[in-house]
């Protein structure tokens, strides 16, 4: 009897086929990718010593720190234009006139009103002058008319003033020449003394055949005026006798008051005698005061107005407040009008520049006024080796929110530079801090569990994946990291204090990327790890069989294959950092293989990256560029 056929079991057999096919290929698929990852070389680094710099970077464009907009003060019409676009000037330089024809008319009449006002001071001045009456020659006081508390006029005789030292007489000589008898000498006879004295000739005047002379005789003591004498000259040929004449005092001054007032004081006395320049009466004039002070108010006041003028005038010039560089000239024609309040140019202190760059808030409080910071340009060439120097000026209280991440504009400060142009763009690096001759690892070579950092090291005899315990510093000991190499500028901070140094700014896309690589890595752990911000931890000597039991997943997670056989995982103690380098103060020597994370291929993009370290929960403040020279600090973006 035949049997059946079943054709019914082949639908049944090809999904069943495919099925195990497929499995099949999975299954060769992974082995071949072990093997693959067991072919994969080491990454690894040395545990050094050197410089780590914590800088903060950002750019900006930079601007004068004066700028002056240049305007006219006065409605006008342009006379003169003195400027041109990019001219250097100086503080004071005219760069433009206008018309002020009608101001100097005015300036004329002012200053000649502020000449009769001085003139009529000067007046007054002398009325007062005039108040206090001086003796003017040496001599007797005589005939005094006044006395104290008088009220005298002006021109009114007051008393007289007389030498009587000395006494003259003019006299005739016949026959005489004036020239010879001005050198001879001269006796004058006194008839009513009966007596001669020697005599002095002070003055002759030749009227044809005779010269009139004015003798001169000192008073011995009893001569008065009206005794009369004559005199005789000795010359060579022999003596010439004159005519008779009378005698009278030499000197002799009335005194008359020049303006009007009453004797306040009277210093002297009828028949005393006084000396040339001597005060002898004091007037007073309440109304000379007054109008004397009015008077001065005037001249004052006349000046006032010539000043306030001569700024009015001033401002039909616009001149440079400061040196600087002329922009923005203003298109003006000679005869074109202007406005007050108009800008003409714009003036430019390049001697000083500023710009402001943006800190993200983790950062921020790690900026003082006053840090030095180091500039460079694209457009300048040598600024990369000859940076220019600069400071930070100011730091900003109020920040600005973006997508929930807040930032504060600092204001950096740098002396001009040849070259430096306005809205030229420049990268700023604010030194931070400095660690000198210190520990240090890749960033990518630490790990995190918990509030523990982890690094593999290769080890001899290490097994895969094993657990180390913790080693001392690079001298061998378990010191505390206060006590590590390199430490010293560390006294009293403890490891928070340490590990909180911030990074740069980081993008929203960096973020993004970081914690999406996290939770690819780590799955649900990732999701945990991405919320937290604690700071790095000095190792406390837990029991390794706890730092076991938290780190039982990490080379699940981790490594792939045996890329991490020959090494151990050993808890660190870490100081400072930044993009790129740890500082290690304790469980690290220095010359130790640490291994870096292993590098996987994007097939998508033909590119290769390290694996986040796992676990890594430093503070959120992006990566920058990583730098394979430990001494340098990397530029933080």
């Amino acid at each position: 009897m035949k049997r059946k056929k079943r054709w019914w079991l082949i639908p049944v057999l090809i999904p069943v086929i495919l099925i195990a096919v497929f499995f099949g290929w999975r299954i060769l698929r992974g082995r071949t990718v072990q093997a693959s990852a067991g072919l994969l070389q080491q990454r690894t680094a040395t545990v050094q010593r050197g410089t780590l710099e914590i800088s903060l970077s950002g750019s900006g464009s930079v601007y004068p720190v004066i700028r002056k907009n240049l305007k006219v003060e006065v409605d006008g019409t342009v006379n003169e234009i003195f400027m041109e676009e990019g001219q250097a000037v100086q503080a004071g330089d005219v760069l433009l006139t206008l018309n002020k024809y009608d101001t100097d008319i005015s300036a004329r009449k002012l200053d000649n009103t502020l000449r009769q006002k001085e003139l009529a001071y000067q007046t007054e001045l002398e009325k007062i002058q005039e108040m206090t009456i001086e003796a003017p020659i040496s001599g007797e006081i005589e005939n005094l008319s006044i006395k104290t508390g008088d009220q005298v006029n002006n021109g009114t005789v007051l008393l007289t003033i007389t030498d009587k030292t000395t006494l003259y007489a003019k006299v005739r000589f016949e026959n005489a020449l004036a020239e010879e008898l001005q050198n001879s000498r001269v006796l004058m006879h006194i008839p009513e003394y009966m007596t001669t004295l020697p005599a002095q000739i002070i003055d002759v005047r030749q009227n044809a055949g005779y010269t009139d002379a004015t003798v001169l005789v000192e008073n011995p003591g009893v001569l008065k005026p009206g005794i009369e004498v004559w005199s005789e000259a000795q010359e060579s040929e022999g003596s010439l006798k004159s005519t008779t004449g009378s005698l009278e005092w030499y000197s002799q001054e009335t005194v008359k008051a020049k303006t009007a007032g009453i004797v306040e004081t009277l210093n002297v006395a009828e028949g005393q005698g006084i000396e040339e320049g001597m005060s002898i009466i004091t007037l007073y004039n309440q109304d000379s005061e007054v109008n004397l002070e009015n008077v001065r108010l005037q001249v004052e006041e006349a000046k006032y107005n010539i000043e306030q003028s001569m700024i009015d005038t001033n401002k039909y010039m616009v001149t440079a407040p400061m040196d600087g560089y002329i922009i923005s000239v203003s298109e003006l024609l000679e005869g074109e009008s202007v406005k007050e309040g108009a800008a003409v140019a714009v003036l430019l202190n390049m001697d000083e520049m500023e710009f402001t760059i943006s800190i993200d808030e983790l950062d921020v409080n790690k900026v003082e006024p006053g840090q030095r910071v180091i500039v460079t340009a694209d457009a300048i060439e040598d600024s990369i080796q000859n940076p220019i120097i600069g400071e930070v000026k100011t730091v900003a209280l109020e920040g600005n929110t973006q997508n929930g991440v807040t930032s504060y504009p600092v204001t950096i400060v740098v002396p001009g530079r040849e070259g430096l142009r306005v809205g030229m763009n420049v990268d700023a690096k604010i030194e931070v801090a400095k660690q000198e001759n210190t520990l240090m690892v890749p960033l990518e070579a630490l790990q995190k569990r918990g509030d523990t950092y982890m690094v593999w090291v290769k080890r001899e005899g290490a097994a895969q994946g094993a657990i180390g315990e913790p080693r001392g510093n690079n001298d061998g000991g378990n010191t505390d990291a206060a006590e590590q190499p390199g430490d010293e500028n560390r006294a009293g901070q403890t490891s928070g204090d340490r590990n909180s140094q911030g990074f740069g700014n980081m993008t929203d896309e960096q973020r993004s990327e970081l914690r999406q690589r996290m939770q690819e890595q780590m799955g649900d752990e990732g999701e945990a790890i991405q919320g937290r911000t604690g700071d790095a931890s000095t190792y406390t000597g837990r029991a390794a069989s706890d730092i076991r039991e938290e780190t039982s997943g990490i080379q699940s997670v981790v490594s792939s294959g045996n890329y991490y056989e020959g090494a151990v995982l050993v808890p660190v103690e870490t100081g400072i950092y930044n993009e790129s380098y740890m500082e290690i103060t304790g469980g690290l020597n220095e010359g130790e293989t640490v291994v870096l994370p292993q590098q996987v291929s994007n097939t998508a993009t033909g590119t290769s990256q390290g694996n986040m370290p796992f676990g890594m929960d430093l503070p959120i403040g992006g990566f920058g560029g990583v730098s394979n020279n430990p001494a340098q600090g990397v530029r933080m973006r």
